[in-house]
């Protein structure tokens, strides 16, 4: 939660200091993409030396980077010497050290976290991570019109450090790989492929919350696009805030849900994602549209609480960084298509189109993975007596 309490000045504060350092549009969006493609790429590297090295140590190292990193640009901002290069080079190495950070940190909670208690591990985390974000745009606001962006990106930097204080006083994890494990690194990163596919509930999933992603991500193109277009834009804003007391609602309501069949009730709880696009396809009010995407995001949160834990639970241990590499890499990939695609069915079939689209590709893909044998199969801690296999096979 303290890393995340800098991290959500960031976004706010970069935009402004990007465009006020003469940068265009384009180049706001150039900085944004190159951070999001290094982050993808590096994903199943990250994976690797996760599974490879104490995971504890990369979390404490991507850390490191990045209070360097955020820090710097501080200072680089004070001197008013920062340049649009700056930046993209800053969103470069800050998607890298994430991209090492993520499946450590799912790779750590498996390790240090008893089975029964993994739901409620990863609904913590995920409240931790959005709470801040209900204040942290609005805060950055001022401070960057106050202050200056430089305060916010020194800020970001000491909350790094202050993150790896506590993070040091975990006690020591090692490395899941037994020592004398071959270490060939292209080996390593096929096996976290093979076990994604060998296992029928992980692959499906996988397709189906990538399908989701592809199609919920069109909302921050097609939201604002319908919303402003009508002069509706404190309503937009609205519909922003609504998704991070959604997404905080979600995490609450993770902790209490005891799912026999934690998949079918996380792949259920991503149909809300509908509804905001229902909204503006009817015409609803701005508050409604809020209304909507909150549910929507709440849902998300849930998933995210039912699937950590059942990867963490049933992948095995000595791999689970490099499967939840790929897990990252599938959804996060889909965001820049999402944006183009909506911008594109916008300019070429309209309005409604671009509402439908999205619509069908959350409920098509989640109502036909609940469906398939080798999802409902999948037990809750609270029900599971035995290990269950490595890979499922599909009943349906």
């Amino acid at each position: 939660m303290v890393s995340a309490i800098g991290s959500a000045l960031i976004p706010v504060t970069l935009a402004f200091a990007v465009l006020r350092s003469d940068g265009s549009a384009f180049e706001l969006s150039y900085v944004l993409a190159s951070g999001a493609i290094a982050q993808v790429a590096l994903l199943p590297v990250g994976g690797v030396w996760s599974d490879r090295l104490p995971r504890k140590t990369i979390i404490v190292g991507a850390n490191l980077v990045s209070a360097v990193l955020y820090t710097g640009m501080g200072i680089l901002l004070f001197t008013g010497s920062a340049r649009g290069f700056e930046f993209a080079l800053l969103s470069v190495l800050s998607g890298a050290a994430k991209a090492f950070l993520r499946p450590a940190t799912s790779g750590l909670v498996a390790q240090t976290v008893p089975a029964a208690e993994l739901r409620s591990a990863n609904a913590l985390l995920s409240l931790s991570n959005s709470v801040p974000m209900l204040a942290g745009p609005a805060i950055a606001g001022v401070l960057a019109a106050l202050a200056g962006p430089g305060w916010a990106f020194v800020i970001d930097g000491v909350s790094f450090l202050a993150a790896i204080a506590l993070m040091m006083r975990i006690a020591a994890v090692g490395s899941p790989r037994l020592p004398n494990e071959p270490k060939a690194f292209w080996r390593d990163l096929a096996i976290g492929g093979r076990e994604v596919a060998a296992t029928a509930w992980l692959w499906r999933n996988l397709v189906s919350h990538c399908l989701w992603n592809l199609g919920f991500s069109m909302l921050f193109v097609v939201g604002p696009a319908t919303m402003i277009k009508h002069s509706h834009i404190a309503d937009w804003a609205a519909v922003s805030t609504g998704i991070a007391f959604g997404s905080v609602t979600g995490a609450l309501v993770a902790l209490r849900v005891k799912a026999k069949r934690p998949l079918v009730t996380g792949n259920l709880a991503l149909l809300p994602g509908v509804l905001p696009f229902a909204a503006l396809l009817a015409g609803a009010p701005g508050w409604l549209v809020a209304v909507c995407a909150a549910l929507a995001s709440a849902g998300l949160d849930v998933l995210g609480a039912l699937w950590n834990a059942t990867m963490q639970a049933l992948v095995p241990a000595d791999r689970l960084a490099r499967v939840s590499s790929y897990d990252w890499m599938v959804s996060l990939s889909t965001i820049p298509v999402s944006y183009l695609a909506a911008g594109a069915i916008l300019g070429s079939a309209g309005t409604t189109t671009a509402l439908v689209v999205p619509m069908a590709l959350i409920v098509l893909p989640t109502c036909l993975v609940v469906l398939t044998g080798s999802v409902r199969s999948v037990l809750g801690p609270a029900v599971q007596h035995a290990d269950p296999p490595v890979a499922t096979a599909d009943t349906a």
